[in-house]
């Protein structure tokens, strides 16, 4: 016979027998302390230098707070070139295009509007952004456009860029609008001072003015009509 019969009753002989077998093998799996003791000894050692090790990574990866700061400061060229964002963007310096005179736009224009907050966009003339509609009463916006004083008159920083070169314009003055029908189409500043007229509110009384103008041509000219 080959295998031969443990001794004992049943199946116990060859539980005992497997039980036998499993304690060997844990013994034979169990580390000795010379094993370790090494394992604890290269833990500590990996402890150790974990500051110079991450200190290395850094260097070799990452920038310094004084080169973030100085790429913060001064980003220079930005690649890629085109940057979208899905949010929006501050900019406490001011914003500018370099190329934006050299760039036609053809169709679907619109001007540029800036809120008081800063934020750019647009003013939609659609009847779905309007409400309470009346006939246009303009004539004292009317009176008070005709009545509007004009100056020639140069810009202070103009000048002081130019010199005698600086242009000299047509327009107004902010405070001759203050206390007026047309206080309305002006804008003030961060202390709420008025700080300059917003022209293309004009062109509505503009219009009003023309076709009250028109309207009395047109009398004096069909005296009978």
């Amino acid at each position: 016979m080959l295998y031969p019969t443990p001794p004992g009753d049943s199946v116990q002989p060859i539980v005992d027998h497997l039980k036998e077998t499993r304690r060997q093998l844990r013994e034979a799996q169990r580390p000795s302390g010379t094993n370790l003791g090494s394992l604890v000894a290269q833990v500590q050692a990996a402890l150790a230098n974990i500051n110079s090790t991450v200190a290395t990574a850094i260097a070799a990866n990452s920038y310094t707070r004084a080169q973030t700061d100085s790429k913060v400061a001064t980003p220079g060229a930005i690649s890629p070139t085109t940057v979208n964002a899905s949010g929006i963007v501050t900019a406490d310096a001011g914003i500018s295009s370099l190329d934006a005179r050299n760039t036609t736009v053809i169709t679907n224009r619109t001007a540029l509007w800036i809120d008081g907050a800063g934020r750019m966009g647009n003013s939609s003339s659609s009847v779905f952004v309007k409400q309470d509609f009346a006939p246009a009463d303009a004539a004292a916006k009317v009176n008070a456009l005709l009545h509007l004083g004009l100056l020639d008159f140069r810009r202070i920083d103009a000048v002081e860029e130019l010199g005698e070169s600086a242009p000299v314009e047509l327009g107004s003055i902010v405070e001759y609008v203050a206390g007026t029908p047309l206080e309305g189409m002006t804008f003030n500043d961060a202390q709420g001072k008025p700080q300059g007229i917003n022209w293309a509110d004009m062109i509505p009384t503009m219009i009003a003015t023309m076709q009250s103008m028109h309207a009395r041509i047109v009398e004096l000219e069909n005296p009978t009509a």
